[in-house]
């Protein structure tokens, strides 16, 4: 098994010494190639693309080794000799009868280790569908693969603009996630104990919104002020704990509060009897949270690694370029990282698939 990158930015000829640089070390053709390109190289997309099966996207922003490239042209190659390990590639697309909508185009190899999955966000239900393979047990990490310019899916040289693309790795294969949500806890955690929703009424038996006082009159002015640039709600992911920390959480956005009523609404769905604490999010926190979940584990210097991180990260949140693929380059020390700015990340949390928001998600392949 192996893997290659291969970065090329300005100038002629970008997908061909991308590839070129991809494919320095390889002594034979890769069988997965996937491109990443900024929308103003979006042509490398279409045509032949060479050896391999190939698939790829335009982002805002990509991610070559330990460079983001914010600014384009910039064309990334990321290739993955895969040995014995059966994959497949999938064009899928939410097709719609009445108020039911299937998911078509979707295969996989039996036994499935996990999946790597692009999507269109309007026209593609990636939240219901990534729960739906997480049901099966089938992890998945990837990213919205939009930008300011519009989608653009490619499978073979051939591009679409809506849907989704999805690679399913079979056996054989060891399918690792790090998901970053980049928040710290702010207050005390507390039980819903009365929700309708996306709407929390009651947490530890008072109304949500007296909870939510609580909390941020007692926030000193960095907090408030990071508050009211957008709140946060950790939703606990294993109740069987009594302490919580670092990927303890999901993280979701406080969407608004309602004094009369004392409810609080969230973006997305609730239990009764769930721990819930509210966080911020800022530049220090992120980057603590991401570099603790990166050195909780040995290093696999041989695996292929894509990251999908957050379009809201950056060089605007962390204040200098390059954070997250410094970061992971030099924690986890990969054979080959590439990946994009998304505009929302898949990955697990607490071994359940989500759509997320503001984090780096990162997939490390490696030999079982």
């Amino acid at each position: 098994m192996r893997f290659g990158v291969g970065l090329a930015t300005g100038g002629d000829d970008l997908l061909m010494r991308a590839r070129a640089d991809a494919g320095a070390s390889f002594e034979e053709d890769p069988d997965l190639v996937i491109v990443f390109a900024t929308p103003d190289a979006a042509g490398v997309l279409e045509g032949p693309n060479g050896p391999g099966r190939t698939v790829g996207c335009i982002a805002d922003a990509v991610i070559g080794g330990r460079t983001e490239a914010e600014q384009g042209p910039t064309v990334v190659v990321w290739q993955a000799s895969l040995g014995d390990v059966p994959w497949t590639i999938s064009r899928v697309r939410a097709v719609r009868d009445g108020t039911a909508t299937s998911i078509r185009g979707w295969r996989h190899p039996d036994r499935p280790s996990g999946a790597i999955l692009l999507t269109d966000p309007p026209s593609f239900p990636t939240q219901g569908f990534v729960e739906e393979l997480g049901s099966h047990g089938i992890p998945t990490i990837g990213g919205l693969a939009t930008s300011s310019y519009g989608t653009r899916l490619m499978i073979d040289g051939t591009v679409d603009q809506t849907g989704g693309v999805a690679i399913a790795l079979g056996p054989g294969i060891s399918f690792t996630t790090t998901v970053s949500q980049g928040c710290r806890p702010i207050g005390l955690p507390g039980v819903v104990t009365n929700v309708r929703g996306h709407h929390i009424f009651e947490i530890g038996g008072r109304p949500a919104f007296e909870f939510l006082g609580d909390v941020v009159r007692e926030l000193d002015e960095n907090d408030l002020t990071l508050a009211r640039q957008g709140l946060q709600l950790g939703i606990v992911v294993d109740e069987y704990k009594t302490e919580f920390g670092v990927g303890d959480f999901l993280i979701r956005p406080v969407l608004g509060a309602d004094q009369e009523l004392g409810y609080v609404a969230v973006g997305g769905p609730v239990n009764v009897g769930q721990t819930v604490q509210l966080h911020v999010r800022d530049p220090d926190s992120a980057a603590a949270e991401l570099n603790t979940m990166l050195s909780d584990t040995p290093t696999r210097p041989d695996a292929g690694a894509l990251l999908f991180t957050c379009n809201a990260r950056g060089s605007r949140f962390f204040g200098r370029p390059n954070h997250d693929a410094e970061m992971v380059d030099t924690l986890r020390t990969p054979q080959a990282l590439a990946g994009f700015f998304a505009a929302g990340e898949i990955g697990p949390v607490g071994g359940v698939n989500h759509l997320h928001g503001y984090t780096a998600s990162l997939l490390e392949l490696s030999p079982a």
